[in-house]
């Protein structure tokens, strides 16, 4: 079991987002967050939309930020990787396979898979894509709890067979 460090929003694309007091679940993701929507940018065709039924909410470790620190010197901290939620004792989420449940109260989500580090990220440091592969969080979708809020020292629950 671990607990809730951050929960993270944006209005514009890219990193980072910022660390807010508590984020409400919307039926896309954290409300006021600009990837809450219902259609979103194909990665495999980037021209074209497609429903937004997989990436809500997206979930990195606090574990990868002090690692990714150490081992590049970098200063990542909550939001810097784009996720709206940051977690402390889950490690780095890198064994958690699709499918898995994850529990904040009455929030649950469905991981769908892992996440995969964007080019984006070079703009902390050159090596970070590559040392961060596979440890780059989790891409969940919204099963129930719409309406919920959530806020940092929540717990947090993840689950699989």
């Amino acid at each position: 079991n671990g607990r809730i460090v951050a929960v993270c929003t944006s209005q514009v694309e890219g990193v980072p987002k910022y660390p807010r007091n508590n984020a409400i679940v919307a039926e896309y993701g954290f409300a006021g967050d600009y990837h809450c929507k219902p259609v979103r940018r194909s990665f495999s065709f980037p021209f074209l939309p497609k429903p937004n039924t997989d990436r809500h909410i997206t979930i990195v470790g606090q574990e990868v930020l002090e690692e990714m620190n150490q081992k590049l010197g970098t200063r990542l901290e909550a939001g810097s990787l784009a996720e709206n939620i940051l977690t402390e004792g889950l490690g780095d989420l890198s064994d958690v396979p699709g499918g898995a449940t994850i529990r904040v109260f009455n929030v649950e989500l469905k991981v769908v898979k892992q996440n995969q580090p964007c080019t984006n990220l070079v703009r902390y440091h050159l090596r970070l894509v590559k040392e961060i592969y596979g440890k780059r969080g989790l891409l969940c979708a919204i099963v129930s709890g719409v309406g919920s809020m959530m806020e940092p020292d929540d717990p947090i629950v993840i689950s699989w067979k």
